[in-house]
């Protein structure tokens, strides 16, 4: 089992899931719920995923599989307003090759950052939440 556990940082909508090892789609079949339970928790609308996988490795058929997962919004998500923002942390191929791969459209058109340290992603999360907050107080005053 490649899933190391799930962590929020205290008082912000980040959640760090990591993996070790050899890396299945089982292993994030397993991890969903409690990520899912970590961002309905926080009561926050914007929350960011860090996925770090710096000390994991994956067969090309993994990839494709986790690639292919449906990416719809969980149940307990639906008729909330919450929007996931997802960045990765590693420097293998895997890593590299899963976040080019993503943002073909058949696997989602998904932009998904890539960072080779923790610290930087965390700081880029923080970067993205406050920008958010700042576009909705924007929005607010407008109109």
């Amino acid at each position: 089992m490649a899933y190391d556990g799930t962590q929020k940082l205290n008082n912000e909508p980040i959640v760090i899931c990591t993996y070790t090892g050899r890396l299945t789609v089982e292993d994030v079949q397993v991890s969903s719920p409690e990520i899912e339970r970590y961002f309905l928790e926080a009561q926050s609308t914007f929350n960011v995923l860090i996925i770090d996988t710096r000390r994991c490795d994956a067969s090309f058929q993994d990839m494709l599989k986790l690639l292919k997962m449906d990416d719809e919004a969980p149940e307990e998500f639906q008729g909330e307003s919450i929007e996931v923002r997802i960045l990765m942390v590693g420097t293998s191929a895997m890593a590299k090759f899963y976040v080019s791969a993503a943002q073909q459209q058949q696997f989602g058109g998904h932009s998904i950052p890539l960072f080779a340290h923790l610290d930087d992603a965390i700081d880029a999360a923080r970067t993205m939440i406050h920008t958010h907050q700042e576009e909705q107080a924007q929005r607010k005053q407008a109109g």
